[in-house]
């Protein structure tokens, strides 16, 4: 493998699926990754539409009127779109618990997350309430038999119920819900072409006549300022698949998928109702208006009932009815993994912290739930002065927290650029940075300011207090949490960009099944079908070997961790098992014509702590046997600990010193967690100095969940040069593949920032699969590192 003061390259290593990045329960909030990527995009695209869109924006047309109601929806829709552009740009790098909440802790101030976190809590549990507020009402509709508190107590069960039967039931509900919302949203555009060209027979052709009569604006400037606090208790929502991205199972692949539709989804869902909606319904319609009504009317019922299809208004209503399971039970899945991740980082009662062994925090959900009752507010006010009570809370609400998440943006890019990473690094780019950012930060503060216009000519205390009543809560929050936990305002420098990045989790599968072959295929494509020749004459002197696992015995076997894999020894009982011609193979890297002069395996944690703690490191125990019996028979070099789920620095040291003692050096593959990687090198490098360092090599990955590492500063960190590595061209994620000259170009740019010991690539197999040429990437490295 070369000198080990210079690596050179370092060949096939893989990146092993039994690791933290690959548990089904995330090992930080306890929740369960269970959403598959169809779920996440069509929550994306229509997880939220439901009463508030389909009723709701009839008070909007009522206030605003049609032109107001588009401008209103096109407006927040921009704002909508440079909002999810930072989410895509911090959530897909950061996908583990927590969310924007998480990050504005990180990025800006403890105080500043917790502000936002209760703010966006309260926005959910107002909008949970208001479902509930058009279910209820509804069903009065349908029959009075049942009194309002009854529906509710009937409908209360059964959601804290469903939501009881896990993150896999929820996501499958909410992904053949948001087909029909689409699909019903879909009809109703074109029933509104035929009725307003005149197709419905018996019916007159409208044409654009409600905007003439009523018109286009029903209250000038202030009514268009009514719409943009509707608009965005609409478009509230958008943002939520940064807190579903911890239980989603590949948010490297979901979330931009996700964001990417939030385009289509401002174009389809919201602008399309908008103009639909404004017109096939007058503004003045007498149940948008009757505040003092019990029921509430959908534009959409309204139009067909002027169509002359007084047996449809059942039919919108069990349609509007369906919506609301849906949106009752997002409102409920949101809200509750908000408080749960605030209660995890001490933002509220700790109990609220809590999951079950299946991943589902059910004190949380029982505690968003319970906000529902609010819904009981329309037996004493009617059902449309309680909507428009708790839509108005719930609007400044929005402006702020997005205003949050732009300003959460702009902190990272600054800290990123600070720590010298670069833009390129990002696997997901905000488009427009940082016009964008900005402009959604300034917009949100504009209108978060105005949103309450209405109340002040003229003036009225009530509902004053009731659209700025967030304002100052938002800075109290703030302020008492900061004062109390005497929290600061981080430096650029001094923010984590390491912690909270993890790799999609149907990386377990492929690997999974790409071990359900047998041992000696799989060996034979990954070692004994290997391109030696090349391997050895195009510059590499380093390989490292993946992937050895230990089993509870001590036994070593190739390939054993991944589900699915058949366990095959290959050194048991202190005897070498894995035969003679794979061992020929092996040893044959550094034999004949060869730049290689160092050969490594490389391993996960599996099992090490139990082992150290019981039978632990001794010379006759059997872990330590089998690691010398395969290094005798493979000629090995190194272990290299590619651990991603232990991170216990005491029972590491302990398994490193035990390998430095059978005569191996110990090297470490990280991505994330460098103050883990800092202790395990200060421990077992204590009292050592190169060239007799235990630790002396760290393969640090730059791709995938570690696409955006700066090499120079985890070298500076460690105190320790360190080994870049890249993925080379490859169909499995294209996004991370890197051709020969785009490596050249990185590893340029990182060598010239000093801390670097050489590069390397992931993975041998790719160059093979796809044709590439052994050559060319060895050439880069030969050249950089002369």
């Amino acid at each position: 493998m070369g000198n080990p003061k210079d690596p050179k390259a370092l060949g096939p290593l893989d990146v092993d699926s039994e690791q933290m990045d690959f548990q089904v329960i995330d090992p930080d909030s306890g929740v369960k990754r269970g959403l598959k990527t169809r779920h996440l995009s069509m929550m994306a695209l229509a997880g939220i539409i439901g009463p508030g869109l389909l009723v709701g924006t009839g008070s909007a047309l009522s206030q605003g009127g049609p032109a107001a109601l588009i401008i209103g929806f096109g407006v927040i829709g921009i704002v909508a779109f440079s909002i999810m552009q930072s989410i895509g740009e911090i959530t897909v790098l950061y996908p583990s618990g927590g969310s924007f909440i998480k990050l504005a802790d990180r990025f800006v101030d403890p105080a500043f997350g917790c502000a936002v976190g209760w703010n966006y809590f309260i926005i959910w549990f107002t909008v949970l309430a208001n479902e509930y507020n058009v279910v209820t009402s509804i069903l009065e509709f349908w029959s009075d038999k049942v009194p309002v508190w009854g529906y509710f107590l009937i409908l209360w069960s059964a959601f804290l119920g469903f939501q009881f039967l896990g993150v896999e039931s929820f996501g499958e509900a909410e992904f053949w819900l948001a087909l029909v919302k689409v699909a019903g949203l879909i009809a109703y555009y074109i029933f509104a072409i035929i009725y307003a060209s005149g197709g419905v027979i018996g019916a007159p052709a409208i044409g654009f006549s409600y905007w003439n009569d009523p018109g286009a604006f029903a209250d000038g400037f202030a009514g268009v300022a009514k719409v943009f606090v509707f608009c965005s208790t609409f478009y509230v929502g958008v943002e939520s698949v940064a807190v579903a991205a911890t239980e989603t199972k590949n948010p490297g692949v979901a979330v931009p998928l996700a964001i990417r539709q939030v385009f289509w989804r401002i174009i389809f869902v919201y602008l399309g109702a908008a103009f639909f909606f404004g017109l096939t319904c007058p503004a003045n319609a007498d149940g948008l208006v009757n505040g003092a009504s019990r029921a509430l009317k959908s534009p959409m019922t309204i139009a067909i009932q002027n169509a002359g299809w007084e047996g449809g208004v059942h039919l919108i209503n069990a349609f509007i009815l369906v919506t609301c399971i849906s949106a009752c039970n997002s409102s409920i899945y949101i809200a509750s993994r908000t408080v749960l991740f605030m209660a995890q980082d001490g933002k509220a009662p700790k109990f609220l912290g809590r999951t079950n062994s299946r991943g589902v925090p059910g004190p949380a959900i029982i505690f968003t739930n319970l906000f529902g009752f609010l819904s009981l507010l329309n037996l004493s006010s009617g059902a449309a002065n309680a909507y428009g009570y708790i839509i108005n809370l719930s609007g400044v609400g929005t402006f702020l927290v997005w205003g949050a998440i732009s300003f959460t943006h702009i902190r990272f890019r600054s800290a990123w650029m600070a720590q010298g990473n670069r833009v390129e690094e990002l696997p997901f780019k905000s488009l427009w940075y940082p016009w964008n950012a900005y402009f959604g930060l300034s917009a949100n503060i504009f209108l978060a300011l105005v949103q309450g216009w209405s109340s002040f000519a003229p003036f009225n205390a009530g509902n004053f207090v009731d659209a700025y009543i967030l304002l100052p809560l938002f800075f109290i929050i703030y302020i008492v949490f900061k004062l109390w936990n005497k929290t600061r305002f981080w430096r650029l420098d001094e923010i984590d960009l390491q912690a909270g990045r993890r790799r999609d989790l149907e990386e377990a599968a492929e690997a999974a099944e790409g071990t359900k072959q047998s041992w000696g295929r799989r060996l034979l494509n990954n070692v004994l079908k290997s391109n030696t020749t090349a391997l050895k004459t195009s510059g590499f002197n380093s390989v490292v070997i993946f992937g050895v696992g230990i089993l509870a015995n001590g036994d070593i076997m190739y390939y054993s961790n991944t589900p699915g894999s058949s366990d095959v020894l290959i050194a048991s009982n202190g005897t070498y098992s894995g035969g003679a011609e794979l061992a020929a193979k092996v040893q044959s890297f550094k034999t004949g014509t060869t730049g290689i002069d160092r050969v490594e395996i490389s391993m996960n944690s599996q099992h090490v702590k139990d082992l150290m703690a019981n039978p632990g490191p001794g010379s006759s125990t059997p872990l330590y046997r089998n690691f010398a019996a395969l290094r005798d028979a493979w000629g090995l070099d190194a272990v290299n600990n590619d651990d991603e789920s232990l991170y216990d620095v005491s029972s590491t040291v302990t398994f490193a010193k035990m390998l430095g003692q059978i005569g191996y050096k110990y090297t470490i593959a990280p991505y994330t967690n460098i103050s883990f990687w800092l202790s395990l090198l200060k421990q077992a490098n204590s009292g050592l100095a190169d060239p007799n360092l235990l630790v002396d090599r760290v393969y640090l990955q730059c791709y995938d969940g570690g696409a955006g590492n700066n090499p120079a500063s985890w070298a500076s960190t460690l105190g320790l040069k360190v080994v870049p590595l890249v993925w080379v061209t490859n169909d499995s994620k294209p996004s991370y593949g890197t051709t020969a000259a785009q490596a050249k170009t990185k590893f340029t740019s990182w060598n010239a920032a000093g801390g670097l010991a050489g590069g390397g690539y992931w993975n041998d197999y790719d160059i093979e699969k796809n044709g590439l040429s052994y050559s060319q990437y060895g050439a880069v490295l030969t050249s950089t590192f002369p």
